[in-house]
């Protein structure tokens, strides 16, 4: 069975971000942002494993789709926009 790669992996250095992820993975963090939120989400992309490692981090997912492509996801509780802010904060370390 293949390991799950999300962006807690990333952090701990297990896999390495390709920037095609860093664009998927702003592009989902950094949705309705402004640029200022998104240039520092992507500097903080580019050095991942800086980052202190958190549980919430483990929900943002590299899912693979039947036709064999991939995306990243965040799966999500019962609020997925406070949930998805409570990601991009702490990634932003605020």
């Amino acid at each position: 069975m293949k390991k799950q790669i999300s962006l807690y992996t990333a952090i701990q250095g297990e896999y390495e971000l390709t920037d095609e992820d860093k664009q998927q993975i702003l592009d989902l963090l950094g949705y309705r942002c402004r640029r200022k939120t998104k240039d520092d989400i992507l500097q903080r992309l580019n050095y991942i494993m800086c980052q202190p490692a958190s549980a919430l981090f483990e929900r943002v997912i590299k899912k693979e789709f039947s036709d064999g492509s991939t995306k990243w996801v965040m799966i999500a509780g019962q609020d997925y926009n406070e949930q998805m802010k409570d990601t991009r904060n702490l990634l932003l370390g605020r």
